[in-house]
């Protein structure tokens, strides 16, 4: 292997996680970024390069490219600000390792900071934005459908009756993911959860409950992508990048396409899989985007690890658990551990990749699949990530 192709993250930062609003995105962006920066033994010095990874509902002043400034980064070699949705956490990373592979820098910081949670605004009024779903402007608006829940809803129901998922199959998947919570020192809901207890969660748009819903926090996560050459500096374990995709689907409008079959994910995963020379049955672990339970059943069955309208029984015969084929979601996912966009799966793969996960460590050298989504499932990015140099 040619050493300018290894590229690892060899460094990650989370700032406070919170449900008020207690430091600005900026600042919490500065927490994370220093503590990525020395978690990968480097300095301010090392770093020649600053990817901002941006949240689809913050307004881009909150989080400028002046950050370099409250870095005191200088002379920097690559500046980039992304604005892809839900992937663009993953996108950072994938493309922070092009530029080390190209040799445009050696050690690129990628940023994510959120803060929707604010003084006298609910979490409903936070992610209230209309989601264009129609193709026709302003149609969402006026017919009152606001935010991500009702426009997946709408998904939701109709994978659910075609496919046979059942409420019992979204319990399992949540209390699958209360498992792997109660594991992680950042996880929100971490008791078991029985299905009348799932029950008894009120809807906010049928088919969904408040428990099939993400639990989102202010805060912020970073990580550094550096070349071989800064390997030696960080204590921690390298997570080798082996592999990066995109599949962005660009059909769902048309007549006759059903973007419940042919998806973003199912996209990005044939050439995932492809460019790392591996199969659905190698990975050894799954974290994914997935804000509802509904997403994360789906991703199943988009990324090959069953067949289509087969998750719901995947899932309740206990093969996403500890010890079992697919392990997921590993801290809980966005559901029961935190929902901090694209930034939740990867911390949730750095923390099994760097042997930190105690008690739930299941990772050894093998692949691990991480996935960021965006609007309603209409973009996608993937990462296969591993502690060895080789899969």
């Amino acid at each position: 292997m040619n050493k300018q192709n290894i590229v690892a993250i060899t460094g990650m930062g989370m700032s406070e996680l919170s449900r008020k609003f207690v430091k600005s995105p900026r600042e919490l962006a500065v927490d994370s970024a220093v503590a990525a920066i020395s978690d990968a033994g480097l300095s301010g010095a090392d770093v020649d390069g600053m990817i901002i990874a941006r949240s689809p509902i913050l307004p881009s002043a909150e989080l400028p490219l002046r950050l370099q400034l409250d870095l005191a980064l200088k002379d920097l070699s690559f500046v980039a600000a992304i604005d892809a949705s839900g992937t663009s956490f993953v996108q950072a990373i994938q493309v922070a390792a092009m530029a080390v592979k190209s040799g445009q820098c050696s050690a690129v910081v990628c940023v994510f900071a959120d803060a929707p949670l604010r003084p006298g605004t609910t979490t409903l009024q936070a992610f209230s934005r209309a989601m264009p779903i129609s193709g026709v402007e302003g149609m969402e608006s006026a017919a009152g459908l606001f935010g991500a829940t009702g426009a997946f809803a709408l998904y939701a129901a109709k994978y659910m009756s075609e496919c046979g998922i059942s409420l019992e199959h979204l319990h399992a998947y949540i209390n699958a993911s209360r498992m792997w919570a109660s594991g992680d020192k950042h996880a929100r809901m971490t008791s078991s959860l029985t299905f009348a207890e799932y029950l008894d969660s009120p809807f906010v748009v049928e088919p969904f409950r408040l428990l099939d819903c993400a639990f989102p926090v202010n805060g912020a996560f970073s990580v550094v992508v550096t070349g071989v050459d800064k390997f030696s500096n960080s204590a921690a374990h390298p997570a080798y990048i082996h592999a990066a995709t995109q599949g962005h689907d660009g059909n769902f409008r048309i007549s006759g396409h059903s973007f419940e079959e042919e998806t973003g994910a199912s996209i990005a995963a044939r050439s995932l899989y492809a460019k790392a020379s591996i199969s659905p049955k190698d990975v050894e672990a799954f974290e994914v985007y997935a804000p509802f339970s509904v997403l994360g059943l789906k991703q199943i069955e988009d990324y090959g690890f069953c067949g289509r309208g087969e998750a719901g029984n995947f899932v309740i015969e206990g093969n996403t658990l500890a010890g079992a084929a697919l392990p997921m979601n590993t801290g809980g996912g966005q559901i029961s551990g935190f929902y901090l966009q694209g930034a939740t799966p990867v911390y949730e793969a750095l923390v099994q990749i760097r042997n930190e996960a105690g008690k739930l460590q299941i990772v050894g050298d093998g692949p691990v699949v991480v996935t960021g989504m965006g609007a309603r499932y209409e973009y996608h990015a993937a990462l296969i990530l591993s502690r060895s140099k080789r899969l």
